[in-house]
């Protein structure tokens, strides 16, 4: 057999064929009429050292005498095919490692190669795999029982719209407008800098935290820890956490903690997932972000903020003189509660249990007794395809029933008639409307029974402070037959010490001192 750009001589009886030298793929065959006999010793899909046996095989001249096919890497079998006489196997990139060892193949980066690539390295677990890595999985045993000693959680943290907003700034914010903010607001607001590849000048950002910001990095970074998972870009996030050490203590954040975009190879940005920092520990992780549809694997880790504004925009330009004068926004504000509650259930649990109640379960819980089995009906009007707001609806409705059902209510379906109402609508508590309409059956049967007659924003702010909110500016009649505006710096206040006495830990009795 002769050697040739294709094919590796393995040696007299095997031939190993690259199919692809981007992929690493290699096709070992072993059809030679000279072998009587074969074993694969992987199976398929399993991940293998250098220098393992994976084939074994024997010959027609001496059958007593195995011989055996040693990987020339770290990789993976992919593919069998037994009646055709070969097997494909792929060479392990290591594109995942936890402690500098590959979270696939189990290697071990050289200090030269730790040097030489670019991805990240977090300071937790490995995974678990499909075959034996005892040093790996010892080393996120002990990891985790660290954490557990000093009461720690984990928290994946979101950047954009979830504790800030950003402004790309083209065409430069005046000087004076940013000082006033700056006075306002103090180091809540601040630009960076960056690099744009493409004309290669620098491009400033402008960038506002939410409220009670100083207080969730003190509070939360000493119950949690805090890694960083954005699809923003790597340089972006980073500047963002240096920013943060610098101008607040005890912060938590790390670029060695951070993740950030990542691209299918379709060039879409990756979907998030926990498996990617956490392969193992799913029932520690709490994921804070405002968008649920990034997280489509760990919906039920997740608590999912009302997304956050402060800058109008218009095409992308800042409108001269339309800055939020006053920033309403204290989301934070119950967030910190509730990382403290989940905190707090957890480890009071294990304490008196040593057994690990999920986080999932506690989320789950803690947001289903907010309505705690509510029944909840929405009237709307029919809606049809060539509606100019047709999609808007939709969406609302969809909205709406994910929020009432994630915070343990029922909302039930209008598809009845008049004469059923008694019947059906018996023991729903609450009517959802955009609109009183006093001519309306459903409406007249809910007002004639004394029942509640909310506007549908109620949901929503329900939703926003995950808290069952006072009804009574939200009800409607023919004097007050729709909502406009709503107060919701007033909300909170109202409810603020509710809200923290709603999600009280078990563990602290002192009172969260939030600013």
């Amino acid at each position: 057999m002769s050697n040739n750009s294709n094919n590796i001589i393995n040696n007299n009886y095997l031939i190993t064929k690259i199919l692809s030298e981007e992929e690493d793929l290699i096709k070992i065959d072993f059809s030679s009429s000279e072998i009587s006999n074969f074993f694969i010793l992987i199976q398929e899909g399993r991940f293998f050292k250098k220098d393992q046996k994976i084939i074994k095989y024997f010959l027609f001249k001496n059958k007593d005498f195995p011989l055996f096919y040693k990987s020339p890497f770290y990789g993976s079998l992919i593919k069998i095919e037994k009646n055709l006489n070969f097997i494909i196997i792929k060479k392990c990139k290591h594109e995942i490692c936890y402690y500098n060892i590959c979270n696939h193949c189990n290697y071990i980066l050289t200090e030269k190669e730790k040097k030489e690539k670019e991805q990240k390295k977090y300071n937790l677990i490995s995974s678990e795999l499909n075959f034996s890595q005892s040093k790996a999985e010892s080393i996120e045993k002990n990891k985790v029982e660290d954490y557990l000693k000093n009461k720690k959680l984990f928290l994946l943290l979101d950047l954009d719209n979830t504790i800030l907003h950003s402004l790309d700034n083209r065409i430069n914010i005046l000087t004076e407008e940013f000082n006033s903010l700056k006075q306002k607001y103090n180091k809540n607001i601040f630009i960076i800098s960056l690099n744009n590849s493409i004309t290669n000048k620098n491009n400033n950002i402008i960038i506002k935290f939410r409220n009670h910001i100083e207080s969730f990095f003190n509070i939360i970074s000493k119950k949690y820890e805090i890694f960083t998972y954005t699809h923003g870009t790597k340089e972006y996030a980073s500047k963002i956490i240096e920013y943060v050490n610098k101008n607040f203590e005890n912060s938590g954040l790390s670029t060695e903690k951070l993740i950030s975009r990542k691209y299918n190879k379709d060039n879409s940005i990756e979907d998030k997932t926990i498996k990617n920092v956490f392969p193992t520990t799913e029932n520690m992780v709490v994921i804070l972000d405002d968008k649920i549809n990034a997280w489509k694997e760990n919906s039920n880790n997740l608590i999912n903020l009302k997304p956050y504004f402060f800058f109008y925009e218009e095409f992308n330009h800042v409108i001269k003189g339309k800055f939020n004068n006053v920033d309403y926004d204290h989301i934070l504000y119950v967030i910190i509660c509730f990382l403290n509650y989940i905190h707090g259930e957890f480890y009071d649990f294990y304490n008196r249990k040593k057994f690990k109640k999920s986080v999932k379960i506690i989320i789950k819980e803690k947001l289903q007794s907010v309505f705690n089995n509510l029944n909840f009906i929405y009237f709307e009007e029919e809606i049809k395809e060539d509606d100019f707001d047709y999609l808007y609806k939709i969406s609302f409705k969809n909205n709406l029933f994910f929020q009432i059902k994630r915070l343990g209510g029922i909302l039930n379906k209008y598809n009845y008639s008049e004469d059923e109402y008694e019947k059906k609508f018996k023991n729903i508590q609450i009517l959802l409307v955009n609109k009183y309409e006093k001519n309306n059956k459903l409406i007249q049967f809910f007002q004639n029974h004394n029942k509640k007659i909310l506007h549908s924003s109620y949901i929503e702010i329900c939703y926003m402070f995950f808290y069952k909110i006072d009804m009574e500016f939200f009800e409607l009649n023919e004097e007050k037959n729709t909502i406009f505006n709503i107060d919701i710096l007033k909300i909170f206040n109202d409810h603020k010490e509710r809200i923290e006495n709603f999600y009280k830990s078990k563990l602290d009795d002192k009172k969260l001192n939030i600013i």
